[in-house]
């Protein structure tokens, strides 16, 4: 959920809501911290003037043009989600890590695959699948292959497949250079 600064017109998203430990009248508050969608700087205020309105909430609709107008990864915020979701007590304290990492990893899995009409049409090698497959199911997933856009055909062209593609998902970035592999020979003296 991405909130708009009324004065500034600032996008922010909010990260966590926690409690604010000071001598003083604001001991144990509770406090919004939340960080600029634009250039990921981190804020914190009392969740009283947070939610005075001086912010708007953004619909969801503008919250999803502005995360792909603006680069934002959605894979980070589905899984922000999941874990508010799932893991987060009132006070702040996270429950079982090890389920934390995996839900987090699963939602970013989901939320990497994406309609095929949002696909770019720019001749890029894309991982697409088909949900409409006749032989999927609880332990038949769907098919993934490579394919992408082709500006010639004016068609979806899948290598190695005559299926039409209805969801795709961007390929991971290789490894860095330098990066250890297992199959790398050793210095055998």
């Amino acid at each position: 959920m991405l909130y708009r600064h009324k004065k500034r017109g600032t996008l922010y998203r909010i990260i966590t809501i926690g409690r604010l430990q000071i001598a003083g009248d604001c001991d144990m508050s509770e406090c919004v911290t939340y960080e600029d969608v634009h250039d990921g700087s981190v804020w914190t205020r009392l969740k009283s003037e947070f939610f005075d309105g001086r912010f708007e909430e953004v619909p969801e609709c503008d919250a999803e043009l502005v995360d792909l107008a603006s680069g934002v990864d959605p894979r980070k915020e589905a899984v922000r989600q999941a874990l508010m979701r799932e893991f987060f007590l009132g006070d702040g304290r996270v429950l079982n890590t090890d389920r934390l990492a995996e839900v987090a990893l699963m939602a970013a899995d989901y939320a990497a695959w994406q309609p095929i009409e949002l696909a770019p049409r720019n001749n890029k090698v894309l991982a697409v699948c088909c949900m409409n497959w006749p032989l999927i199911g609880p332990r038949r997933p769907p098919p993934v292959k490579a394919g992408g856009w082709s500006t010639a055909r004016g068609e979806w062209v899948v290598f190695g497949a005559s299926w039409v593609p209805t969801h795709f998902s961007y390929f991971a970035p290789p490894p860095p250079f330098n990066a250890p592999s297992s199959n790398m020979r050793k210095n055998v003296k």
